[in-house]
C-alpha cells in the first residue's frame, strides 16, 4: 500500500553548533513538504498522524555565510518506506553571528493607573536588569538602535520583580527582528509605597 502526507515540517537540527561556528539564520525556517510513505496497510500511519513522520535539515551543511542548499531527509515509521518526497533539499541562509550588549530602557506602563483599591507611589520603580545580550545574524542586529523593557504595572500589589518585555528598536522605533535573540529576560524591580506614609 502507498499513501501520501501533507504538511510535514522539516526541522532544523544542529543550531547550537551552528552558532558555534559563528553563523546565525535569518532565513530557511518554516518549510514544510509532503512525502509519499510505502508498507502494510497496518504499518502505515493514518493520513492525520503525520507526527509520526519525521523530516530534518542538518545545519552542519552551512559553512559560511549567505545562502546554502541543504539535504532534507525523511525518517519513515518502522515498517514503511520513503517512496517520494516533495522536496530534496531546501535553502536557507546565514550570516555572521553577532553578540552586543545594550543598555535597556524602561517604559513603566500604568505607572498612573494602580491597581483597583490601591494607592501606591511607583516613584521607586527601577530596573533589575540594566543591559541584555542581543544575539544574532549581523544584518539584523547593527539595525538595533535601542532595547525597551515594557513593564506593567497594574497588577502590582506589593514590593515585587515583575518580567518585562523586551522589545529591540530600530531608528525609527519599529520592532522586527525576528532572528535576534536576547540571552536572559530583564526585570523591573517595583517598591509599592503607600502614599499616606509619605
Amino acid at each position: 500500500f502507498d499513501e501520501t502526507y501533507h504538511t510535514i515540517p522539516v526541522t532544523l537540527t544542529q543550531k547550537d553548533e551552528l552558532g558555534e561556528r559563528g553563523f546565525s539564520l535569518y532565513s530557511g525556517e518554516g518549510n514544510v513538504i509532503s512525502v509519499k510513505l510505502s508498507g502494510k496497510y497496518s504499518a502505515l500511519p493514518k493520513t492525520y498522524e503525520t507526527d509520526k513522520i519525521t523530516a530534518y535539515a542538518d545545519l552542519n551543511q552551512v559553512q559560511k555565510s549567505g545562502r546554502t542548499a541543504i539535504e532534507v531527509k525523511v525518517k519513515a515509521p518502522d515498517g514503511c518506506t520513503v517512496v517520494s518526497q516533495s522536496m530534496k533539499t531546501i535553502f536557507v541562509d546565514a550570516d555572521e553571528q553577532m553578540v552586543v550588549n545594550l543598555d535597556v530602557t524602561p517604559f513603566w506602563d500604568n505607572n498612573s493607573n494602580p491597581a483597583e483599591g490601591c494607592t501606591y507611589d511607583y516613584s521607586m520603580a527601577k530596573l533589575v536588569t540594566n543591559a541584555v545580550t542581543i544575539i544574532g545574524p549581523k544584518q539584523e542586529v547593527v539595525k538595533i538602535q535601542s532595547v525597551r523593557l515594557n513593564v506593567d504595572l497594574a497588577d502590582v500589589q506589593w514590593t515585587e520583580t515583575v518580567m518585562g518585555d523586551v522589545e529591540l528598536l530600530d531608528e525609527n522605533g519599529t520592532s522586527s527582528f525576528a532572528h535576534v535573540r536576547t540571552d536572559g529576560g530583564a526585570e523591573g524591580y517595583v517598591e509599592r509605597r503607600s502614599l499616606f506614609d509619605m
